[in-house]
Parts: C-alpha cells; structure tokens; sequence
C-alpha cells in the first residue's frame, strides 16, 4: 500500500518537474530567438524599412516566435511522456507477468504506427503543399 502511494507520489513530482523543465526550455528558446531576431532586424539598412511595411514586420517577428513556441513545448513533452509511459509500462509487465509483456512488446510497433497516424490527422498533413 505505502508503495502504491510512493510511486503515485514520484509520479505526480515527476510530472510537475518534466511540464515546468520543458516549458522553462521552451520559453528560453523562443526569448533566444526573438533577441536574435530583433538584433538582426536593427542591423538592416535603412532602405530595407523603405520597402517593408513595419506591420508585415511586426507580425511576422511575432508569427515566428509563435511558431517556433508551439512546436517546441507540447510536441516534445507529449513524445517524451508516451516513450517513458511505453517503457515503464514494459518493464511492469516484464516483472510481473514476461508472457503479456511478450506480447505488449510485440503490439508496440502497431501502437506506434497508430500514433503516427493519430499524430498526423491531428496536425495536419503539411508535407510542403
């Protein structure tokens, strides 16, 4: 009973401590990228401002950021809580039952393609089209 409560415990800090590294990571890349962003914009001669409109700049400062925002946090953090859930879940089977972790071990290729799929339908078939 008292581990039931311990690996529930190691798992709610655990989940704590993976959403706050990755959210801190992800901010931290996208401050990086629209400093550097904005310091290779102010290095740009005067006569690129002529021709650009300074909202199309704005905007596209911030679509970027945005961008780069999105696909670095929750994409990443939801690949690595399915590949850590897949292993641990193995290693319980193997422990306490080897011949459904034989056939859990052999379903997880179909799962992964099921996921890709699922992955893909969710985000869009964006293949450069």
């Amino acid at each position: 009973s008292y581990g039931l409560y311990a690996s529930m415990g190691a798992a709610m800090i655990g989940n704590m401590l993976m959403f706050w590294g990755f959210g801190t990571a992800s901010e931290r890349m996208n401050k990086r990228v629209r400093d550097a962003a904005f310091s290779n914009l102010v290095r740009q001669e005067v006569s690129y401002f002529d021709v650009r409109p300074v909202g199309v700049i704005t905007t596209q400062l911030s679509d970027d950021a945005a961008l780069i925002h999105a696909f670095s946090g929750q994409p990443i953090r939801m690949l690595v809580m399915n590949l850590a859930s897949v292993f641990v879940g193995i290693v319980i089977a193997f422990v306490y039952m080897w011949p459904f972790a034989l056939m859990a071990f052999g379903l997880v290729p179909f799962m992964s393609v099921g996921k890709a799929l699922e992955i893909q339908t969710y985000m869009g078939d964006d293949l450069g089209k």
